[in-house]
């Protein structure tokens, strides 16, 4: 008779066997012909686990590549696995890899910013920690709906607070320019200098109304809103 390689699930290390041995249950083989019990992996969307057994794995919210990296799993974006160890332990969960004793569990994120792409179990997007990362790690703050290096705001909060100084400034000179021009009449010139200053101040409260919406701001604008606070007598902005 002709020899034929074993198929996917069964492997034979002899020649000249009559059939191949099977993998145990819940595993399979790479490919055809394997000649080893060690090349019987657990399949795609499976996990090895501690007692050696697969565990099947959540294909809504992990991946598991299963066969040669059947150790492996990570959390598709939005979502984080962590392990029942760390659960148990209930401290703050840190990156892991495999084997585990069961299946991490996986919890749902605020927003894909907490965890973005593909991630061990325990592993948040830098900047953020705790069960679905929704704490900023030390040297970080909450801003606009998400974690910032400190550093980083302070430096843009000076720039902004700056170039509004420097703003003001152009415009009360414009302002001044208005109300010196001897081809007009005083009351026009006052008029023109009241009226002026109630639209800049009125579009700096409609400005600073972006503070209360759901917005993803940029670091840089974020802060500037924040500082637009006071105009809406909202001396909180003062701690900044």
């Amino acid at each position: 008779e002709d020899c034929e390689l074993c198929p996917l699930g069964r492997y034979q290390p002899h020649t000249g066997q009559s059939e191949c041995l099977l993998c145990n249950t819940g595993f399979t083989t790479p490919t055809r012909g394997s000649t080893d019990a060690s090349q019987c992996h657990c399949p795609e969307n499976h996990l090895l686990l501690e007692d050696l057994t697969c565990g099947e794995c959540d294909q809504t919210t992990t991946w598991c590549p299963g066969l040669l990296a059947e150790s492996n799993i990570t959390a598709l974006p939005g979502f984080v696995v962590i392990s029942e160890k760390s659960l148990a332990a209930a401290s703050t969960p840190t990156p892991e890899v495999g084997p585990f004793s069961s299946v991490p569990r996986a919890f749902a994120c605020m927003s894909k910013v907490e965890c973005a792409g593909t991630r061990l179990p325990g592993q948040c997007t830098p900047g953020y920690i705790g069960i679905a990362c929704g704490a900023c790690e030390e040297g970080f703050s909450r801003s606009e709906g998400g974690c910032r290096s400190c550093a980083e705001e302070n430096g843009l909060r000076i720039v902004g607070t700056v170039i509004f100084f420097v703003v003001y400034v152009v415009l009360i000179a414009g302002m001044l320019r208005i109300v010196g021009n001897p081809k007009k009449r005083y009351i026009t010139a006052s008029l023109s200098l009241a009226t002026l200053f109630g639209v800049f101040v009125c579009y700096l409260q409609l400005t600073s109304l972006l503070g209360g919406l759901e917005l993803h701001l940029p670091a840089f604008l974020g802060t500037i809103v924040e500082l637009l606070q006071v105009f809406n007598l909202d001396l909180s902005v003062s701690q900044l």
